[in-house]
């Protein structure tokens, strides 16, 4: 396989993830609304419209064919990021205490060579 092809299919992706993000941030709007008596179709068509509206997409959502499989993907995303705080608290530990095996904790080492020593000691 060439060079082209293998950078060609990760960047399709991008530009398919980033246009569904936008349909997806549309879509949010509408049924931010609650419109009343609108079924998933009509909820869908006024997300189309409202995408329409955004600088370059002119044409309209054109991933209606893969959006039924990217949904569930962006909903799994979102849900991830709300829960960034806890990844945030545990990078810091991991810069605190780089070398540790469990980043949540201190180095731990233990003294081998003395033999009053049944625990361990920390390093810092």
């Amino acid at each position: 396989m060439s060079d082209r092809n293998v950078r060609s299919v990760p960047c399709r992706m991008q530009l398919i993830h980033m246009d569904c993000n936008k349909f997806n941030g549309c879509l949010r709007q509408i049924e931010l609304m609650h419109p009343s008596g609108a079924n998933e179709q009509i909820i869908m068509q006024c997300a189309n419209v409202l995408f329409t509206q955004i600088k370059g997409y002119e044409d309209g959502f054109k991933f209606d064919h893969v959006w039924s499989i990217l949904k569930e993907y962006l909903e799994v995303q979102a849900q991830a990021q709300s829960h960034i705080g806890v990844s945030s608290d545990l990078d810091e530990n991991m810069r605190e205490y780089p070398n540790s095996p469990n980043s949540s904790t201190p180095p731990f080492t233990v003294n081998l060579s003395d033999d009053n020593n049944f625990g361990g000691s920390s390093s810092s």
